[in-house]
């Protein structure tokens, strides 16, 4: 059990049981994925050779199609040479698609079943691909906020849930702003849960950008500036909140700690950034954003071979213990 006083997240520090990613894996492998495997192969086999053989077999024909086809354009327009070449490549690109194509739509169909089955795995945390107004009602506010950016985006692996009596929704976010020689590409994991205490006001964390730019942020900004006697987190984070003690009762020397720990739990994200979370508090909630370039709660696509199912499962698994593991994190246990 975790304790909480007002609004202080992490005050009163509990040992409490992990989650133990594991439990019950050798249950669902034998009753829910070792079931289907046999089908799946099946389905598998035939269109990965397909894939293996026909992509090189496209390339080849494409390549002994030039000449002739060259010939034959020249004979109609002798300066049409590139016109056999745009020709050949394109034949090549629309065989390779077509022998890789049924390979991916299995793949696609399995990665769907695999998450279907590790969110009921976990019981509480629930698919909610058709509910894309929810995330798009979140990604306003943020934008409201001054979290985000605007432009063209794409949601995926987009779910809801509870833990720990907190509502929850996260989703993989792509997000692509500007054009041409300004297009800026962004990718987000976010995280939203519910506080378990009411409060008025937002509260904002953002990296730290150094001393001129949070100077001019912190000029044009509409909150004002909160300082923290932690000094790992200011090195890190600016906060920005219209009610400085409100932000304080919020963000707790424990919030801080735990805040500053979470970016390990996430592999494979951006090198120069992993470490520059973002978030707030708002309408008595609060969102964590991870910049971050992997499909968390995906399979890759070479853990849909029939022979990595396994090690792929465990993934998801794990990845999914994540969230749990950060809202573990958000109230004080670690």
């Amino acid at each position: 059990m975790f304790c909480l006083r007002g609004f202080e997240w992490g005050c009163c520090v509990a040992f409490i049981e992990q989650t133990d990613l594991e439990k019950g894996f050798a249950d669902l492998w034998e009753t829910e994925i070792a079931p289907s495997l046999a089908a799946y192969r099946a389905a598998y086999n035939p269109r990965f050779w397909l894939a293996v053989i026909g992509q090189p077999v496209a390339i080849m024909l494409a390549v002994l199609a030039y000449e002739p086809l060259s010939a034959w354009i020249l004979s109609i327009n002798s300066q049409a040479d590139t016109f056999a070449r745009v020709i050949c490549i394109i034949f090549a690109g629309l065989a390779m698609f077509g022998f890789y194509y049924p390979l991916s739509k299995v793949q696609g169909s399995f990665d769907a079943f695999m998450k279907q089955i590790v969110s009921d795995h976990f019981g509480d945390i629930l698919l909610a691909a058709d509910k894309p107004e929810r995330a798009e009602t979140l990604i306003g506010k943020l934008q409201n906020l001054d979290l985000m950016e605007a432009g063209r985006r794409h949601i995926k692996n987009h779910y809801i849930g509870k833990y720990r009596d907190c509502d929850l929704e996260m989703f993989n976010l792509s997000l692509q702003s500007g054009s041409g020689n300004n297009r800026a590409n962004y990718d987000y994991f976010i995280l939203d849960v519910s506080v378990p205490r009411a409060f008025d006001g937002a509260v904002i964390i953002k990296s730290d950008g150094g001393r001129i730019f949070n100077f001019l942020r912190g000029v044009f900004s509409e909150h004002k500036q909160v300082k923290f006697d932690h000094a790992p987190f200011e090195k890190a984070y600016e906060v920005y909140a219209e009610d400085a003690d409100l932000a304080r009762r919020l963000i707790t020397p424990p919030f801080c700690d735990n805040l500053l720990a979470i970016p390990p739990l996430f592999p494979r994200a951006y090198g120069l950034f992993s470490n520059k979370l973002k978030g707030a508090f708002h309408e008595n909630r609060f969102t964590l954003l991870v910049p971050h370039n992997d499909d968390l709660f995906g399979l890759w696509p070479h853990q849909t071979m029939p022979s990595r199912v396994e090690s792929g499962c465990r993934r998801l698994i794990a990845r999914m213990g994540i969230v749990k593991n950060v809202i573990d994190y958000l109230h004080g246990a670690r």
